[in-house]
């Protein structure tokens, strides 16, 4: 039992570091493109045009999940607006109509499910990551070697960054998931006194972990590349605060 809840809560905590590291950089990435030019639209507008792949992507993903539910879809837009005084930028919108918090919880899922399938082809297929296998870890400097020198490693790498930090969801999207969580909670406890994980039907249990294992690979990928962009953006900050004396005031 304890092996099989192993996965879910490595999960949960990959998934919490990548929210942490997404607000990061929603605040230093255009930040330090403030600093520069001194112009909050010039920064939201890098910002975005940046990311659009993934933009693109999130609402699309949305747009597609609420057509296969049933559920009304309105207008689609796309394009920056600053949130909370540049603590928080929205990069783009779908109406959705009213539904319950089921279709509505997994609409807003939609783009974390398409962005990680999209990461893992890329890093598998574009990058030749062995997905899943623990020899990436073990023999990480030879890895890191062989997957730059892939064709266009650069590209796939843009792709997986533009990707991954558009592809969590938003303030908005994740406001019916409290009444899922009660819901899932229940039924958490009814298994837990009827005899805990082993009721699951085998086949539905181990769906499921490799599913969640697939995810933490992706979110794993992402944070290392996340870590690595959020180094350079303080460097880049530390040296213009030195050379100009210039320093974010919205954080």
């Amino acid at each position: 039992m304890q092996g099989s809840w192993g996965p879910l809560f490595s999960f949960l905590a990959l998934l919490l570091l990548l929210m942490v590291l997404r607000r990061v950089l929603n605040q230093h990435l255009p930040g330090v493109i403030y600093l520069l030019t001194r112009s909050e639209e010039l920064a939201f507008l890098f910002y975005f045009l940046l990311l659009l792949p993934g933009v693109v992507l999130h609402e699309l993903s949305h747009w597609l999940a609420a057509k296969l539910l049933g559920v009304r879809v309105g207008s689609l837009s796309l394009g920056p607006k600053s949130m909370d005084g540049g603590k928080r930028i929205e990069m783009g919108a779908v109406r959705i109509g009213s539904t319950d918090p089921f279709r509505e919880s997994l609409i807003g899922v939609a783009p974390l499910v398409t962005g990680s399938a999209l990461i893992l082809y890329l890093a598998e297929c574009r990058l030749g990551v062995e997905v899943l296998s623990s020899q990436v870890i073990v023999n990480l400097p030879v890895s890191i070697g062989r997957y730059l020198s892939a064709p266009d490693v650069w590209i796939w790498v843009y792709l997986i960054f533009a990707v991954s930090n558009a592809m969590l969801p938003s303030e908005s999207d994740r406001r019916p998931w409290w009444t899922l969580l009660l819901y899932t909670l229940v039924m958490a406890l009814v298994f837990y006194f009827v005899g805990g994980i082993r009721q699951i039907p085998e086949p539905v249990l181990g769906l499921g972990l490799t599913s969640v294992q697939y995810l933490s690979w992706a979110f794993g990928l992402t944070i290392a590349v996340d870590l690595l962009v959020v180094l350079l953006l303080l460097a880049v900050e530390a040296l213009i605060w030195l050379l100009l004396g210039r320093r974010l005031d919205w954080l």
